[in-house]
Formats: C-alpha cells, sequence, structure tokens
C-alpha cells in the first residue's frame, strides 16, 4: 500500500509591527540623510552662483542650470547604488527577523 503525504496545517503567523517599524524607521532616516546631502549641496552650490541666479537672464542661462543639472544627476547616482545596496540589506534582516519569530511561534505551539 502507498503511503500518502501528510500535509501539516499551521495557524497564520501575524509580522511583528515592531519587525516592520524597525524596518521604517531606517529607510526613513536614509531618507532624511539623503535630504540632507541634497541641500547641503544645492546650497552650496546657490551660495557660489547667488549673484548670477539672482539676476534672473542669468539664471535661466543654461550653463547654470547644466551645473545644477550635473549635481544633481551625481548625487542621484550615488544615492541610487546606497538605496539599492543599503534597502536590500535592510529587507532581508526584516525578512530574517520575521522568519525567526515566526519559528519561535511555530516551536511554542
Amino acid at each position: 500500500m502507498k503511503k500518502q503525504k501528510r500535509y501539516i496545517t499551521l495557524n497564520s503567523s501575524q509580522v511583528n509591527a515592531g519587525i516592520v517599524a524597525r524596518y521604517a524607521r531606517d529607510l526613513q532616516q536614509l531618507v532624511k540623510q539623503m535630504i540632507a546631502t541634497y541641500t547641503k549641496e544645492l546650497l552650496a552650490m546657490y551660495k557660489d552662483n547667488k549673484e548670477e541666479i539672482a539676476d534672473i537672464r542669468t539664471a535661466q542661462d543654461a550653463g547654470i542650470a547644466d551645473e545644477y543639472s550635473k549635481k544633481m544627476q551625481q548625487l542621484n547616482e550615488v544615492y541610487e547604488k546606497y538605496f539599492t545596496k543599503y534597502g536590500k540589506r535592510k529587507a532581508e534582516e526584516m525578512v530574517s527577523r520575521v522568519a525567526e519569530a515566526q519559528q519561535r511561534d511555530f516551536i511554542r505551539e
């Protein structure tokens, strides 16, 4: 006689809100850091070109716009790489914590 496979049905496990909150807090911290960097860099450029920007005709000059565009592109590239690396690591940490919590719940049952 052929043995039938026996499946074990488990209760659903709720994800710990603390784990999710920690992940969200870490990502929010990264966003704050990014905003601070962008603000610092762009304000420094503004201070260097203050007089030129004050004159509306010069502010529309392609040279100044190009400088800001290049700086934004540089910052975007830096933070895109950083978000990819940091975000992946934080997501893996969160998934690991969720799995550990679910395993503890399973053992208790």
